[in-house]
């Protein structure tokens, strides 16, 4: 049955040059880590212990939104309209967002509202051969693969139905997109449609990292990361429309770090007189204890 739900597209960026540039077993431990990473953003970190006590794996089971992963593809989505769905579908989508772009593999994504069906099924033949129907259908999928497939970086865009909802709906637009998402020019391919229709808007996109990384040290990391995730996997990074979308994730990641506010400075002053009255104090309390064990000693000795 057709309903209205929250979506969360995203597309792996450069996952046919991966599949025909390695190895089938390189393929699989590079695919492991990315479902670890999708499994990880699902479970919200949350880790499943086994009899030792010991954290073995995501553990998804008290997950309240959907997933389904096919070949580059990656979509969550919830079951309803509720804002405590919408929450966790947006963490989930941060968390994804986050580790895949600077870790593993280089992602672009849309949030969205629409409407969708989904499709379960499957069958094993007495011949071991099997037939399955996995299917999210809908004008929402169509929707978000468009918005997602029109940008230039490695993103994800906050679709306008989203915003809408939630301005209309809970009137608690800042407080919910705020800690994840920041308002941003996004940048679209030139051939697209939302090239024209955004050129002069700031559409919500959520954050490629969090404010405690925006010191200049870890920005420069941050950089190197972009690059790395783009260029591994033996991926080509020679083509223009790669640089763009490089270009465009590192400029966004600036813009990120000037957004943050500043980090308290240590006063090196105030700690090194703070320092030096605690050393002056620490002499003056081992000398009269090396006076004292003295007086002691020749007290003993007009004693004897």
């Amino acid at each position: 049955m057709m309903k209205e739900v929250f979506i969360a597209y995203f597309d792996l960026l450069g996952f046919k040059e991966f599949i025909e540039n390695n190895s089938e077993s390189e393929i699989s431990e590079r695919l492991n880590h990315i479902y670890i990473e999708l499994e990880l953003a699902l479970s919200h970190k949350n880790l499943s212990m086994n009899v030792s006590g010991k954290a073995v794996k995501p553990d998804v089971s008290k997950s309240i939104i959907n997933c389904i992963n096919i070949s580059d593809t990656i979509i969550y989505w919830t079951n309803d309209l509720e804002i405590e769905s919408f929450n966790y579908l947006l963490i989930t989508s941060f968390l994804l967002n986050n580790s895949l772009n600077l870790n593993e593999f280089p992602v672009r994504g849309c949030i969205h509202k629409g409407v969708v069906n989904f499709i379960n099924g499957g069958m094993l033949s007495k011949n071991q051969t099997i037939y399955a129907s996995l299917c999210l259908y809908g004008k929402g999928v169509v929707d978000a693969h468009n918005r997602a497939e029109s940008q230039e970086w490695a993103g994800t865009v906050l679709d306008n139905s989203i915003i809408e909802t939630l301005d209309k709906s809970h009137g608690t637009l800042n407080s919910i997109l705020d800690p994840w998402c920041i308002k941003y020019r996004i940048p679209y391919k030139k051939n697209s449609p939302f090239a024209h229709q955004k050129k002069d808007v700031d559409e919500y996109a959520l954050r490629l990292f969090d404010c405690k990384y925006s010191d200049l040290h870890n920005i420069s990391q941050i950089e190197k990361d972009i690059s790395t995730v783009f260029s591994k996997d033996n991926k080509r990074i020679s083509a223009q429309s790669v640089q763009d979308k490089i270009k465009n994730t590192t400029k966004f990641a600036h813009f990120l770090s000037s957004s943050c506010p500043p980090k308290k400075k240590l006063h090196y002053k105030s700690c090194e007189k703070k320092c030096f009255i605690f050393l002056v104090l620490f002499l003056l309390i081992v000398t009269w204890l090396v006076y004292s064990i003295n007086l002691k000693k020749c007290s003993m000795s007009d004693i004897k």
